[in-house]
């Protein structure tokens, strides 16, 4: 049996040291990514429909929008505007950047009395270009690559391997941007840097030979596979592996294997409890990904906050999924919470009909919903296996088939009947005001009747409780 040693732990390399393991695994799409961005420099071009003039800015911000909203300008900021002489230009970054240049227009224009512009009047496209840091392709596809040199060297240095592979992704498709039904998979993020598979070739001419491709799913993936591989081998015990891997993702925390994160080599090795890499899936089951364009749950449903302790507003983040999660004894448990969240929200025997985005039509229960987040968030065990969370709930003893009661709520029933009245009036009042909504403006119309909608259905399931304890 292989031990660590303290230079090993500290991630000193020496020739006279036995290494700890056979084989790192590395995840080297962040570093292929990451350095051919570096020979870009973006911007984005902004034209004005009705004059068709155009003008460049470094990036939204400095346009001056997040998201569909103008940045409005602060009063201090205004101030600072009024004295720049003395207080610096607001309008300005130190390069000479535009900051908010939208919001300063409007208030020049409100300052003359003339029409303001909103986004809509604008189209805004982002771009690329090679970077200025350096004087040809040449030179900063070069630069790229002994940036690259540096990062693999660092992992070296620290691995405590033999040898390395570096897991990329092949770009011929991956089974999730199938499994994914209502969003497209990754489809709010944007594309791969303008000289991607020229630096990837150039970096392939160096590093080829230690290179495995991901097929049909990603890199991350051929971690799990490595990882899952060697628990089957000789088991659990990590004082017996001879395979680590290493990664930036903390999505990859829920893979069971010794690990170190090559962007933060000071937090040093990780060496999970199989209870801690569950909790990391089962979170993610809850909240999904916004990154990846993952739907989790939408929200939760007030009986989840009350059964869990959790405050009105919380929502179904991944830190709040933690909090659901964090102290259950075994997976089980756990995963008992994760359905629980899911049929409060979809209702246990519900139907849902749709079109997804590949126009297929589709009859979901909360399970189904369940599966798509689960099925995009997990790191497959084998090769052309697709998880499935019905497969894996049945394997690791929990009845998904069954509905889940934790913690049922109290209700007061000191006047039953008293309360059970003022419910229903309630209800058939709101019920005749929604009627009168007609008469409004559509966007007016709209946010009224959501929130008119929340109230009824809030208090519709008031009555059902009250109902049942006469």
């Amino acid at each position: 049996m292989k031990n660590f040693s303290k230079k090993a732990l500290q991630g000193e390399d020496s020739p006279q040291e036995t290494k700890r393991f056979k084989t790192c695994y590395i995840d080297g799409d962040t570093i292929i990514f990451r350095c051919s961005k570096f020979m870009q420099d973006d911007y984005i071009e902004v034209k004005h429909k009705a004059s068709g003039n155009i003008k460049e800015f470094k990036n939204k911000t400095s346009f001056g929008i997040r998201g569909d909203k103008i940045i409005p300008l602060k009063p201090e900021e205004i101030e600072q505007d009024q004295n720049k002489e003395l207080m610096g230009n607001p309008r300005e970054d130190k390069d000479g950047n535009p900051i908010k240049w939208l919001a300063w227009l409007n208030h020049d224009r409100e300052s003359k009395n003339q029409k303001t512009f909103s986004i809509e009047d604008f189209e805004v496209e982002a771009k690329a270009r090679l970077t200025k840091n350096h004087d040809s392709y040449e030179e900063a596809l070069k630069a790229s690559l002994d940036t690259a040199g540096f990062n693999i060297g660092a992992i070296k240095k620290f691995m405590d391997s033999e040898d390395y592979v570096f897991c990329l992704g092949a770009g011929e498709g991956n089974y999730r941007d199938y499994e994914c039904k209502d969003v497209i998979y990754k489809g709010n993020r944007d594309g791969k840097p303008i000289y991607f598979e020229e630096f990837k070739e150039a970096f392939l001419a160096q590093y080829g030979k230690k290179a495995k491709f991901a097929v049909y799913n990603e890199a991350e993936d051929l971690l799990q596979h490595a990882a899952h591989q060697e628990e089957a081998l000789v088991g659990d015990d990590f004082d017996k592996w001879e395979v680590c891997i290493t990664y930036i993702d903390k999505d990859v925390n829920m893979v069971y294997a010794p690990s170190f994160n090559y962007d933060n080599l000071d937090k040093g090795w990780r060496f999970p409890t199989k209870l801690e890499c569950e909790m990391g899936l089962a979170a993610q089951s809850i909240s999904g990904d916004p990154t990846d364009h993952i739907t989790g749950l939408p929200s939760l449903t007030d009986t989840t906050k009350k059964v869990f302790g959790l405050s009105g507003r919380a929502g179904a983040s991944k830190q709040t999924a933690e909090k659901i999660l964090e102290d259950s004894k075994t997976i089980q448990e756990m995963w008992e919470r994760v359905i629980f969240c899911w049929q409060q929200y979809y209702g246990f025997d519900k139907n849902y009909q749709f079109k997804d985005v590949h126009g297929e039509e589709q009859d979901w229960t909360w399970i189904d919903y369940l599966q798509q987040c689960f099925v995009l968030v997990k790191m497959q065990d084998y090769q052309d296996v697709v998880p499935c969370v019905r497969k894996y709930l049945s394997k690791i003893g929990v009845d998904w088939t069954k509905e889940v009661k934790i913690g049922e709520v109290e209700i007061d029933t000191e006047n039953l009947t008293k309360n059970l009245e003022v419910c229903k009036t309630t209800l058939s009042n709101l019920e005749e005001t929604v009627k009168s909504y007609k008469s409004l403006s559509k966007p007016l119309l709209i946010e009224k009747l959501d929130n008119t909608s929340k109230i009824i259905t809030e208090l519709k399931g008031n009555l059902t409780l009250l109902e049942e304890k006469q």
